[in-house]
């Protein structure tokens, strides 16, 4: 028994299975499915196999996220990192789907807000930060949508293209009931798909609820890196769009609920 060998095919399969660039890697973690399984069981019965895994993720600058029964979850652990994964890798993967850039953008943007709601929280060690979910999500893209009305033509805030791109997600219903809950004509859909290609490229890790719960999802370093170094100046913009929309909302209330908020 090489344990090398066998550390590093656990290593490259895990890694196979999140490729981005094309379907060859997922094809190759399929076929070595059985191959996968018996590692995993050896990596949760055998010390000195786990330690020499982990050891070997460490030293090619990644990090280990979770180990399921199934398989592993492995990360960059720096943006600069081999394996990172970057912005541009996710929109590689997202263009090709049937949904409009602009609209994955508004989705991707009103995440960060969630995950981030501080622009130092791009810093913030992960597990410090707060979880995801789709209700949270969907409070982010009403503040956009309402704020993007307020905005004057000559306001120099966003750019055309994104203020454009928010009227045109603000036409969209937030859910159709009589469609699937990741249907792309919808803010939940919409929400629903972006979420689980976050799950794939391992910038969110699913977080164990009770099933009668919403799900809830935690932010990795390597979304937070890659969302840090590609949209910085984006989220900026749209950041301080929805604090102009928080101000003018406390703004709005009478005094007494003013105070409260």
């Amino acid at each position: 028994m090489n344990d090398v060998y066998d550390a590093m095919r656990l290593i490259y399969l895990t890694q196979a299975g999140g490729q981005l660039k094309n379907r060859k890697g997922r094809a190759i973690l399929r076929h070595n499915m059985e191959e996968n399984r018996v590692l995993m069981q050896r990596f949760h019965g055998d010390q000195n196999f786990r330690l020499m895994v982990e050891q070997m993720i460490k030293a090619g600058e990644m990090q280990l996220l979770n180990a399921r029964g199934e398989g592993l979850q492995i990360s960059s652990a720096s943006v600069d990192a081999l394996w990172a994964t970057t912005v541009s890798d996710y929109k590689l993967r997202l263009g090709k789907s049937d949904i409009p850039t602009a609209r994955l953008l508004i989705v991707h943007l009103a995440i960060a807000m969630v995950c981030f709601p501080e622009s130092e929280d791009l810093d913030a060690e992960p597990e410090d930060l707060g979880v995801l979910t789709v209700s949270d999500t969907l409070q982010e893209l009403e503040k956009f949508s309402k704020a993007a009305n307020r905005l004057e033509d000559e306001d120099e805030l966003l750019h055309a293209l994104e203020r454009n791109a928010l009227k045109d997600f603000a036409e969209l219903p937030v859910q159709r009931p009589d469609t699937s809950d990741r249907n792309s004509n919808s803010w939940v859909g919409l929400i629903n798909r972006v979420i689980d290609h976050m799950v794939e490229t391992q910038y969110l890790i699913p977080r164990k609820v009770d099933e009668r719960n919403e799900p809830e999802y935690r932010v990795t370093r390597s979304y937070q890196n890659s969302f840090k170094e590609g949209a910085k100046f984006l989220f900026d913009r749209f950041g301080v769009l929805r604090q102009e929309f928080d101000q003018n909302t406390t703004n709005e209330l009478p005094i007494d609920q003013a105070r409260d908020v």
